[in-house]
C-alpha cells in the first residue's frame, strides 16, 4: 500500500501559461519519503476529488467558482482565452477517478547518452524508451494536449497488457530518473470496443489507471500541478467528449527540474506498436513554454540494435508544440 500522508490542502495556482498567468514556485522542492515499494492497491482513493459544484460551468463561472472547483482564471480575450476555452472550458462531464492499478511501468528511467545536434539545433539525448521534448526549468506545473492516436499490434484489448505506445506529461525524470511525477494516456491495440485509459503515475511505483476513457483520434488535455506537502493536483480530460476528472494523489517522490512531453514504449510490453503520428501542442512548465532554443531538449529513442524508432519534429512557436512519430528505420 502507498503510504498516505496528512495535509492542508494548497489553493490551486496552475494556470495554462498561454493565459499569461505563471504558476509561483513552491520552496519545497520535493522530497524522497519511504513507503512501501509494492505500490497502491486498487482500493486506494485519490486523497482529495473535485466534483463540480451545482449548476458549475466553466464559460460561466465566476473566479471564485473557477477556484472553487479548482480550475485556473480564465483569461479575458486573446489567444489566452482561446486555449483556455479549448481545454478547460470544454470540461462539462465530471467522471469520479476510480483507481485500477496497473502491472506496467510507464516511465523507466531514461538512459540517455550524450549527442552533439547540428549547429543552432536543440541539445538532443538518445533513449531507449522515450521521445519528445522536456524543458530544463525548476517547476511545479506540467501541461499539454494531444490526439490520442491508435496503435496496430495483434488483438489483445486489455488496457494494462496490450502493446501500446503512453503519451504523458510529467515533472522530472531526468536529471533523477528514479523520481518522476506524470499522467498520460495509453494507446493500445486498435479494436472498436477498446477502451484507451487515462493514468497518473508517481515513479518509482506503477501507474494507476483513474480518469474518463478515451479512444483513438480524441483528444487528450492533462496537468500535472505539484502542490507541495507530498501532492499532486492532476486535471485528466477527454477534451473531445468533455469528460474530466479533477483530484490530488499523493506524490512524495518528487524532482522537479524538468518539464516533460513524451511519447514512450513501455519496456514492460514486448511488442513494439507501430502508431504512426501525432501532436503535441500546450506545452507548458510553470514559467516556459517550449519554444524553440529556450532551454528545450529533444529526445530520440532507439532499439537496443540501434534502429530510430521514435522522433520527434522540430518545435512550432505559433503552438508551443511538435509532431512526434514512429519510425521503423
Amino acid at each position: 500500500m502507498r503510504v498516505k500522508y496528512m495535509k492542508t490542502t494548497v489553493a490551486l495556482a496552475a494556470s495554462l501559461i498561454a493565459a499569461g498567468v505563471t504558476a509561483p514556485l513552491l520552496s519545497a522542492q520535493g522530497g524522497n519519503s519511504p513507503r512501501a515499494a509494492t505500490g497502491v492497491a486498487s482500493s486506494d482513493q485519490p486523497l482529495a476529488t473535485y466534483p463540480p459544484t451545482a449548476g458549475f460551468n466553466p464559460l460561466t463561472a465566476s473566479a471564485a467558482e473557477l477556484a472553487q472547483n479548482h480550475f485556473p482564471p480564465r483569461p479575458t480575450a486573446g489567444p489566452a482565452l482561446t486555449a483556455w476555452d479549448a481545454t478547460y472550458g470544454r470540461a462539462t462531464h465530471y467522471v469520479p477517478p476510480d483507481p485500477v492499478q496497473g502491472t506496467t511501468l510507464v516511465a523507466p528511467p531514461l538512459a540517455t547518452s550524450s549527442s552533439t545536434s547540428p549547429a543552432g539545433s536543440y541539445n538532443s539525448l538518445n533513449s531507449g524508451d522515450w521521445t519528445g521534448y522536456f524543458i530544463t526549468e525548476s517547476s511545479t506545473l506540467a501541461q499539454a494536449t494531444w490526439e490520442q492516436v491508435p496503435v496496430h499490434a495483434g488483438t489483445d484489448t486489455n488496457y494494462k497488457t496490450a502493446p501500446q505506445v503512453a503519451f504523458w506529461t510529467g515533472l522530472g525524470g531526468v536529471t533523477s530518473p528514479q523520481y518522476l511525477i506524470q499522467a498520460g494516456a495509453s494507446s493500445i491495440s486498435t479494436s472498436p470496443s477498446a477502451q484507451y485509459r487515462f493514468w497518473t503515475e508517481d515513479a518509482p511505483l506503477a501507474p494507476d489507471y483513474e480518469g474518463p476513457v478515451i479512444r483513438p483520434y480524441q483528444y487528450a488535455f492533462v496537468s500535472v500541478q505539484y502542490e507541495g506537502s507530498d501532492s499532486t493536483l492532476y486535471f485528466l480530460e477527454n477534451t473531445t467528449t468533455g469528460d474530466y476528472s479533477d483530484f490530488v494523489n499523493d506524490t512524495p517522490d518528487v524532482e522537479l527540474n524538468t518539464t516533460d512531453f513524451i511519447a514512450e514504449s513501455p519496456p514492460a510490453i514486448a511488442t513494439w506498436p507501430d502508431w504512426g503520428e501525432t501532436t503535441f501542442t500546450g506545452c507548458t512548465g510553470s514559467t516556459l513554454a517550449l519554444q524553440p532554443g529556450q532551454s528545450d531538449t529533444e529526445v530520440f529513442m532507439y532499439s537496443s540494435s540501434g534502429i530510430l524508432r521514435g522522433t520527434p519534429g522540430p518545435v512550432n512557436p505559433a503552438n508551443d508544440g511538435f509532431n512526434v512519430w514512429w519510425k521503423s528505420a
